[in-house]
């Protein structure tokens, strides 16, 4: 299916995967914008569902131990928390910054001994 594709647009498939792992979009990159704010939309959620996530993610990665997680995760955190602005459409800030944050800080809050 994917041979069938102009490569073009497979191009930008792929910038767009990758562009997930650093969540920074050229200021000028809308269709960038619009997909790491939804990526990053759970982060927004109610603090259960928040909860939830979490709880998945952490799932996810099992097999390493608490204390390695810890560091990772807060590492992960702090650098969400350091992202200005953490979403970059202004429909992705109202919607689900504020939330976000507190998210994330009460989060964040939880490794901190």
């Amino acid at each position: 299916m994917l041979g069938s594709l102009p490569a073009p647009d497979v191009d930008e498939v792929v910038r767009l995967i990758l562009l997930t792992a650093s969540h920074d979009p050229a200021p000028a990159d809308a269709a960038g914008a619009a997909l790491c704010d939804a990526d990053l939309s759970i982060l927004g959620a109610l603090p259960g569902r928040y909860d939830v996530y979490v709880r998945d993610v952490r799932l996810d990665y099992a097999h390493i131990d608490d204390a390695p997680w810890a560091v990772g995760r807060t590492a992960v955190l702090d650098s969400l928390l350091a992202l200005d602005p953490l979403y970059r459409t202004p429909m992705g800030r109202e919607l689900w910054s504020e939330r976000a944050v507190a998210n994330l800080t009460r989060e964040r809050a939880r490794w901190t001994p």
